[in-house]
């Protein structure tokens, strides 16, 4: 298959973007998250020409590549929306949470909240006062990397 000119400088772009980012910081770590955006980009991009091929099996290919950066773009967009709504929104919804606790007693059955709450990496990554009077306290960046507690009671001060 002969790429178009434009698809062959998408290709180039991103790997000298990744190459680069991996030379400078000594690192190849460093670049291979440019590698795989560039991937996720170009992918579709160089799936589409397989729309129109004689052949039944790379038709199918293509479809699957371009649904499956289809359903990658939409986990992103409900990543955002979740990240939204855990920084602006005046409550947060119980079922994102992975525990809801109503009283202090309940704070010694669900684990210490300054250590011991995220599985023995520490305490938790990121807490929150609400407008509503509730706490969300969480383990991880995202709702589904860890765990999102919701306090009906300041669990700093029960703590002390």
């Amino acid at each position: 298959m002969n790429l178009k000119m434009h698809e062959q400088m998408g290709i180039a772009f991103w790997l000298s973007m990744a190459t680069v980012l991996a030379v400078t910081s000594r690192s190849l770590s460093t670049g291979l998250p440019t590698l795989e955006m560039g991937a996720i980009v170009m992918a579709p991009m160089i799936a589409a020409r397989g729309l129109h091929s004689p052949r039944k099996p790379l038709r199918w290919l293509s479809r699957a590549i371009i649904a499956g950066v289809g359903l990658l773009a939409l986990a992103w967009l409900l990543a955002v929306i979740e990240r939204w709504t855990w920084f602006n929104a005046d409550s947060y919804p119980s079922w994102l949470a992975s525990e809801e606790l109503r009283t202090p007693a309940e704070l010694d059955k669900s684990n210490n909240v300054l250590r011991g709450a995220c599985g023995g990496k520490g305490g938790l990554s990121e807490l929150r006062d609400l407008p509503d009077g509730t706490t969300i306290g969480r383990c991880g960046f995202f709702w589904w990397d860890g765990k999102t507690y919701i306090y009906h009671f300041d669990p700093v001060s029960e703590q002390k």
